[in-house]
């Protein structure tokens, strides 16, 4: 048995042939489109780059896709023979070799979903480099729409709707969040689908602005003097969020099968920080003190008693860079008494601190078999901190995103959104947290983060 650099050698030997096969394939069967003389010439008999090929299939596929259906016949492609079969009022479906080749190409982005809640059955290895920082096994079994910004989503349910029915559904656009190379960001993508569902699954080809991830880099705009001016102290705004902390949590649990039988908060940050503050002694005395001037009638840990608490609960986010030049985010929590009850205020009590570079931590979400996973995007809008947040856990063997939202910090203000989904593509159920810049950050906290490092 060959030692393990020889077999990669052999695989990668195995992966070029199936790819110069598919090329071969695609060359003839694919019309070459008018192109400029100064355009690049390629070494395909078609004289064409690969990238040419690509943009060219994409242009056919679109064509395929306004014509009426044909008969089913055969193409013949030099030693083989591809099933196409032309359905009414339908685009091709590709068959047999060509199928499974243009799966296994590095150069095409091709993903096969299941329509209905769009669950990654495949994708080719071209697309997976996209993904390669994500926990294995990337997308596969997981549903795109939790990688897909939350005002672009309605767009892949309306494609299901559509392709569901009668007629042919379009191409459509919608921002995709990438994990090749730590190039963590939200990029445009189309989506070219390459033949109606077939038992409710599509393949579709997509086309991001550039032909492969950026390389890693760091953050040129997030210098130390940048984060810790977006670092500060937040009230949570009750009239501008759409939600309470422990709805969430409530609606989490309900989608949720793993969360419904155990006490786990996942954006109960509300009642995160009341655990926090029961670990210390000033903080167990204030709230007991609270609870007992509240009364019985406050005691429904959902409803007026952790109101309460929560317009009492400030949060201070603080954020450093490591000697890696990796963005760190550290999270504390305090209460803060009004005047009419001594405006007393209890001790920072850290809630979490993590690497935004998606380094994973467990025992924040709960106790065991959860890790949680945040990812700093690179291309965020100037003066602004753009956060992936995913929620991770252990399936069989593998790490299974449940559940993804959004930080993003401004200069004054913060929100923290997301979706919770019940399947069957039905729209999801979003909420948005929205917290008011207060005070500075701690100084004191600060220059003990800094010294921490990694």
């Amino acid at each position: 048995m060959g030692s393990r650099a020889e077999r990669l050698r052999l695989e990668k030997v195995e992966q070029r042939k199936r790819m110069r096969d598919l090329v071969e394939m695609l060359d003839p069967i694919v019309p070459s489109q008018p192109r400029p003389a100064s355009v690049e010439k390629g070494s395909l008999k078609s004289k064409r780059t690969l990238l040419q090929l690509q943009e060219d299939m994409v242009v056919m596929l679109r064509a395929i896709r306004s014509q009426e259906g044909k008969p089913k016949k055969l193409i013949k492609v030099e030693k083989a023979e591809v099933a196409v079969e032309e359905k009414k009022d339908g685009p091709v479906c590709l068959n047999g070799m060509l199928a499974e080749g243009m799966i296994s190409s590095n150069a095409l982005l091709l993903i096969e979903v299941n329509i209905k809640e769009w669950t990654v059955l495949r994708m080719s290895k071209g697309l997976q480099k996209w993904f390669q920082l994500l926990p294995a096994p990337g997308l596969i079994g997981q549903t795109l729409l939790r990688f897909v910004h939350m005002q672009d989503g309605w767009k892949l349910r309306a494609h299901t709707r559509q392709a569901m029915g009668e007629s042919p559904a379009p191409g459509f656009e919608a921002r995709v969040l990438t994990f090749g190379s730590k190039s963590f960001e939200f990029l445009d993508c189309s989506f070219t689908p390459t033949h109606q569902p077939v038992n409710d699954r599509s393949v579709f080809l997509m086309q991001f602005p550039f032909a492969i991830p950026s390389p890693p880099s760091s953050y040129p705009e997030w210098t130390t003097g940048f984060l810790r001016d977006m670092s500060g102290v937040f009230d949570f705004d009750e009239i501008c969020s759409t939600a309470f902390p422990w709805e969430v949590d409530s609606r989490l649990k309900h989608a949720h099968k793993h969360m419904s039988t155990t006490n786990q908060v996942e954006l109960g940050w509300c009642q995160r920080n009341v655990n926090a503050q029961l670990r210390t002694e000033t903080g167990r005395a204030v709230l007991e003190k609270i609870a007992g001037d509240a009364g019985p009638q406050y005691l429904s840990v959902t409803g007026s008693l952790m109101r309460h608490v929560n317009r009492m609960t400030q949060m201070q986010v603080l954020f450093d860079i490591t000697g890696n030049d990796v963005p760190v985010i550290a999270w504390y929590t305090r209460l803060k008494l009004p005047e009419h009850a001594g405006s007393y205020i209890t001790p920072w009590v850290r809630i979490m601190k993590l690497r935004l570079d998606g380094t994973p931590a467990e025992g924040i979400l709960s106790t065991a078999g959860t890790q949680l996973r945040m990812y700093a995007h690179r291309n965020a809008p100037a003066g602004e901190v753009h956060i992936t947040a995913c929620h991770n856990r252990m399936v069989g063997t593998e790490w299974k995103c449940y559940h993804s939202k959004a930080w993003i910090i401004y200069p004054e203000r913060m929100r923290v959104a997301g979706q919770i989904f019940f399947g069957g593509g039905d729209a999801p159920w979003e909420y948005d947290f929205v917290f008011n810049r207060t005070e500075d950050p701690d100084r004191g906290l600060l220059s003990s983060l800094v010294l921490e490092g990694d």
